[in-house]
């Protein structure tokens, strides 16, 4: 029987997450092709394995919805996915559970 406490693993592989955001970031601020963009997006769900959806729902709408990309660092841009993928899991969560 498993425990239901766990020890707290962290949401995201952060070395290949760090990684995909900044060339996801690239290629919107670059205007290179969205097919770039969205091979990128994929390779990163499948790294996230079961919290992939979070992550490719998250990108296929917030992330086009940033206008100013350009001017936004890449620890700026890095940090706001994560806070939205991780919004976007706890919502996920409280849904399921409620």
């Amino acid at each position: 029987m498993r425990s239901c406490y766990t020890k707290y693993q962290p949401l995201f592989p952060t070395e290949n997450f760090m990684a995909i955001i900044r060339k996801i970031r690239n290629s919107f601020s670059r205007h290179i092709k969205l097919r770039k963009v969205r091979s990128e997006i994929n390779r990163m769900s499948s790294i996230l394995g079961k919290r992939g959806s979070y992550f490719t729902s998250f990108a296929y709408t917030s992330i086009t919805r940033l206008k100013a990309i350009k001017d936004v660092s890449a620890e700026e841009f890095e940090a706001l996915v994560t806070q939205e993928v991780e919004k976007l899991h706890t919502r996920y969560r409280e849904y399921r559970w409620s």
